[in-house]
């Protein structure tokens, strides 16, 4: 297993904030994630970093010859990433937009069509997480960013559409019809979870008594059709990822009710671009929201709804 940036972020946070509990707030993650992610880092180093106490947690000796090291090599990613900002192709300047994997698959080529229309600009999309991109955002390595919270500090934050969560499976496992599904019935399913996704099924399950055949656990660039199919599992996502699979009837989604799992995408902007830029962006994006909530083939719905 090499190893993970998000584990020296994480470890890192912690001994700078001196507490799990300030750190994931710093991180945007939840107190588990961070945990399992320092854990993950410690058993690859095969040393003990960190011991909680009372207050918080505090370097233990192996922890703070460790510190400068995992300082040192995100300080080195972070001026790489800033050097690769200048533009290398002759355009005048370059926009970085963060978009979780279902915006991304959504809106990249209309966003990608409109930036190639102006002579000077360069743009770059990248696919990651909501917690990754308010992180990446707060850092200044994104300029722009469509995931489920607002970002802090953002110059304009547009709220864009809610959107249902399914249970999305092969269309032998799931019936016909795309019925909604009751919570409790996500217990009947094998299911292949991203870890974000998994910490919020857990939750809306926990009134029930048994516990979800969670059968892995994946990133979720990682869950694709041909996963589903040849696991014979399910997946908690949204229906946008595989909106065109759904509708082609090699997946089947259904709705999960009582209670239901519905959040907002929001579009967020930094202080630094450039009004013109941000316009066009969000026209494209608006644009397409507008359409797709219209044909309600992707299960969207206006963020007031």
């Amino acid at each position: 297993m090499s190893l993970d940036l998000r584990w020296l972020r994480a470890f890192s946070a912690i001994a700078q904030e001196g507490s799990f509990i300030a750190a994931a707030g710093k991180l945007h993650l939840s107190q588990p994630a961070l945990g399992q992610q320092i854990r993950k880092l410690e058993a690859h180093l095969d040393a003990q970093l960190l011991a909680r106490h009372a207050r918080g947690a505090r370097l233990t000796d192996a922890g703070a010859l460790f510190l400068p090291y995992a300082r040192t090599i995100l300080q080195q990613v972070a001026d790489a990433e800033q050097a690769l900002r200048k533009p290398v192709s002759g355009r005048g300047r370059k926009l970085i937009l963060g978009a979780t994997p279902a915006a991304a698959r959504a809106f990249g080529p209309q966003i990608m069509a409109a930036c190639a229309g102006q002579h000077d600009l360069e743009l770059a999309i990248r696919s990651v997480m909501t917690a990754t991109a308010l992180q990446q955002f707060g850092e200044d390595k994104l300029d722009l960013v469509i995931c489920y919270l607002p970002a802090p500090k953002a110059v304009r934050i547009v709220p864009l559409y809610q959107e249902a969560f399914c249970l999305v499976g092969p269309s032998a496992l799931l019936p016909e019809g795309g019925a909604p599904m009751p919570v409790r019935a996500l217990g009947n399913y094998r299911l292949i979870l991203d870890p974000s996704n998994r910490l919020l099924v857990e939750e809306l399950y926990r009134p029930y008594a048994s516990a979800l055949d969670v059968v892995a656990e994946v990133e979720p660039a990682g869950i694709t059709p041909d996963l589903l199919e040849q696991s014979g599992c399910c997946s908690v996502l949204s229906r946008g990822l595989f909106a065109d699979e759904i509708a082609a009837g090699r997946l089947r989604c259904a709705t999960i009710v009582g209670p239901s799992l519905v959040r907002t995408i929001s579009f967020s902007a930094r202080a630094e671009v450039p009004a013109s830029d941000i316009d066009l962006v969000l026209q494209v994006v608006t644009e397409r929201v507008d359409r797709e909530i219209a044909s309600g083939t992707r299960g969207w719905l206006p963020p007031d709804a």
